[in-house]
């Protein structure tokens, strides 16, 4: 989700640790040396040791990595046990084992390290393994163990991982803190140290707080509008510890979950009478995340401690709701047809255009994507063929055109053109309107309809707008030069029409007179730029934390630096235009 979903980055060990095995043997025997670039916190880096690929999978050198942006790494040979720390975060890992921990540590006054309450484990994709008498680890790991955000760029094979300075760990706990310390792995589960928003719920804008009767109603609307909510008691401690992790959960999801508190007296405990019908209401406990799919199909998730593990239900409740398919269904409907590689390879020769969507039916990731794909085709009406990698993990060779495209972000929809050096790819479809966007880009662009290289961008008869390459914008701000940026995508069709409303506004004004070009459309869907789809082109704006925010981004820029940025909404953007005007004039 990638998205919402994040997902994870890279590691090593070095030739100390190896310890021959047939398992290792058979690793080696099925490596291959992949050509990847790696980019740290924007300066390149060259690994000395060989970047990997194991099953379509890019590993890199667990301790050369690690050590290459300042953390530090331990290795126990006894226990083959991998501990990296960076700061007061640490990851936990054994060879052949897939389950990394991860946190944050404190040391005592003795410098003993102790694990603090905050422990989560992650099964990664591919586990720890010795390679060459290295223990390499695959891309994507770093971003969840150790805060670190990676990005991949498929188009030039580059790995851009970017961290922030380390926090170094606080030595406040005396030495008879019965915390577990040491080298025993932490556990996963709460303690009786209270989380910093502890007992902070309120209604904010992806948490709403309902009463019970006005939940029992939705229940019976359900099959037309499912929905999430949690039991919860906001005088128990369980809730004042859980609760407030929940909300977080949700925002960070960008999906609404709705909360039901039984302390309040206008609750009556009769009004949760429909739910007994599914549960029996001796083994709730407190809070109760319940996934309500229609009046036939209710959910229920108790031993909410595990916030991953909740926020891996709500990504599966989300995809279902949104597109009506379930999470991990990659079954043949009407306009999505598994198909093999020879296939896929037949209609390239026959000189169809048709999308493809790549993806490993054994992945998380691609469980949850693939519905959006799917429901985007049924939408679209246009046939979206699915090729399983899974299944044939040789596609590369088979289907020549496709060489290059050994993707560590499955899914992927591949678009192909009649003319296969127009061939387009993007993975993982972050949302719905994204990948119908998609689909609306190839039909926009395909031989029988003409071409049309600015997919989607903003039309201004005015002349005071122009569609622009962030590269092109980047060479005006290194000049000092003045002028707006309106960052959007064009695939939701709400968002362009901001973009619209705002350049129409600036054109009709009767106050402000705008002379030359100096309002500029960066749009993520466009085909004429595709330096605006990558985010690492965005570096030198500064608005790296806006980034992860789906609606228009507003930009001012004066003297080589960022004078204003902010998203706006169909509700703001008046008065970002109004703020933006008030800089310029």
């Amino acid at each position: 989700m990638s998205k919402f979903i994040k997902i994870m980055s890279l590691l090593l060990i070095s030739a100390t640790m190896f310890v021959f095995s047939p398992f290792a043997e058979n690793v080696m025997a099925q490596s291959v040396a992949a050509n990847a670039t790696i980019v740290i916190n924007n300066k390149p880096y060259v690994p000395k040791n060989t970047i990997i690929s194991v099953d379509n999978r890019l590993l890199l050198p667990f301790r050369e990595i690690s050590e290459a942006i300042g953390a530090t790494v331990d290795w126990d040979n006894d226990t083959r046990r991998i501990l990296t720390t960076y700061g007061n975060s640490y990851s936990l890992m054994y060879i052949d084992n897939p389950t990394v921990t991860f946190g944050t540590y404190t040391v005592d006054s003795t410098n003993t390290m102790r694990w603090n309450s905050d422990a989560q484990a992650l099964a990664l994709d591919v586990a720890p393994r010795i390679i060459n008498n290295l223990t390499y680890i695959p891309l994507r790991t770093f971003a969840e163990t150790l805060g670190a955000d990676v990005l991949w760029t498929q188009q030039t094979r580059t790995a851009h991982i970017n961290i922030d300075p380390p926090i170094p760990p606080s030595a406040t706990l005396p030495a008879d803190d019965p915390s577990t310390s040491g080298n025993n792995p932490p556990s996963t589960s709460t303690t009786q140290d209270k989380p910093a928003n502890y007992g902070e719920i309120f209604n904010d804008t992806y948490f709403r707080i309902m009463s019970s009767e006005a939940v029992m109603n939705m229940y019976q609307d359900s099959k037309s509008r499912p929905f999430a909510f949690v039991l919860y008691d906001s005088s128990l401690d369980s809730s004042k510890r859980i609760v407030p992790g929940l909300m977080t959960s949700a925002q960070k999801l960008t999906y609404r979950i709705f909360g039901v508190d039984m302390n309040d007296q206008s609750n009556k405990d009769s009004d949760n009478d429909w739910l007994r019908a599914f549960f029996n209401a001796s083994s709730t406990v407190d809070p109760t995340l319940y996934f309500v799919h229609s009046k036939s199909k209710v959910e229920q998730m108790q031993s909410l401690t595990d916030l991953k593990a909740v926020e891996n239900a709500l990504v599966k409740f989300q995809a279902q709701v949104e597109t009506g398919f379930d999470y991990g269904d990659f079954n043949d409907t009407t306009y999505f047809k598994s198909k093999s590689d020879s296939f896929i390879q037949q209609q390239i020769d026959d000189g169809k255009e048709f999308i493809i969507a790549l993806y490993d039916k054994t992945e998380d990731n691609s469980k949850y994507y693939m519905p959006f794909i799917k429901s985007a085709a049924e939408n679209r009406k246009v046939e979206v063929y699915g090729l399983d990698i899974n299944r044939y993990p040789k596609f590369y060779n088979n289907i020549t055109c496709l060489k290059d495209y050994r993707y560590e972000d499955l899914p992927a929809m591949i678009l192909v053109y009649y003319n296969l050096n127009d061939i387009r790819s993007y993975p993982q479809p972050p949302t719905l309107d994204r990948a119908k966007g998609y689909i609306d880009e190839f039909n926009a662009n395909k031989f029988s309809t003409g071409s049309s290289s600015g997919y989607g961008d903003v039309i201004d008869s005015k002349n005071i707008y122009v569609n622009s390459d962030i590269a092109e914008l980047k060479k005006r701000f290194d000049k000092g030069e003045e002028f707006v940026i309106f960052l959007y995508d064009s695939a939701n069709a709400d968002y362009k029409t901001m973009v619209e409303d705002f350049v129409y506004n600036a054109s009709t004004s009767n106050t402000v007179k705008y002379s030359d070009i100096v309002l500029y459309g960066v749009n993520r869907n466009s085909n004429r730029y595709k330096n605006n789809l990558y985010n690492e082109n965005f570096s030198w704006l500064g608005i790296d934390s806006l980034l992860k925010y789906s609606n228009p981004i507003v930009v001012y820029v004066k003297n080589k630096s960022t004078t204003y940025s902010d998203i706006f909404t169909s509700k703001t953007y008046n008065a970002a235009f109004d703020k933006v005007t008030d800089l310029m004039y």
